[in-house]
């Protein structure tokens, strides 16, 4: 039988009300059966998916998180993500709608390293707040505030 960190909803709830999901420190593959379900949940506002080996932004966080329309807090600390890139050309208008309410995201403890990583936050039309603590990026400016 499939394990899985997202159970679907029981009984007669349609859409599903479910509003806050943590997974952290787990390792997530997510298969396809289980992408469907995590998108059932359309009124999901929180999702905490710190220290669960996800690396791609593209590939995982926004193929996967990207389209769930209530989403406004994010957590994706002590991942080894490295980047959030920008879309390019033809993909532009697409990634705009992705993360159409996330207000908050948290990369703390992440492999951004420079501001240019993070050229795709500016994707995210309705972004408020960003957490960087503990990656090279943030423990770099640190050091520089000091010489």
């Amino acid at each position: 039988m499939e394990s899985s960190p997202f159970k679907p909803c029981s009984g007669s709830h349609s859409p599903c009300r479910l509003y806050k999901v943590c997974v952290w420190h787990r390792r997530i593959f997510l298969t396809w059966k289980m992408f469907c379900r995590l998108l059932s949940f359309t009124q999901l506002k929180v999702l905490d998916c710190s220290d669960c080996e996800l690396s791609s932004w593209t590939n995982q966080f926004q193929a996967y998180f990207g389209k769930l329309p209530a989403l406004e807090q994010l957590s994706l600390n002590d991942n080894p993500i490295s980047s959030i890139p920008t879309a390019q050309g033809d993909n532009s208008s697409i990634t705009s709608a992705y993360f159409s309410s996330l207000r908050s995201l948290q990369l703390a403890g992440t492999a951004i390293s420079t501001w240019k990583d993070l050229e795709g936050v500016n994707d995210i039309k309705n972004l408020q707040w960003l957490r960087l603590k503990n990656t090279p990026l943030a423990c770099y400016q640190m050091m520089m505030r000091f010489l």
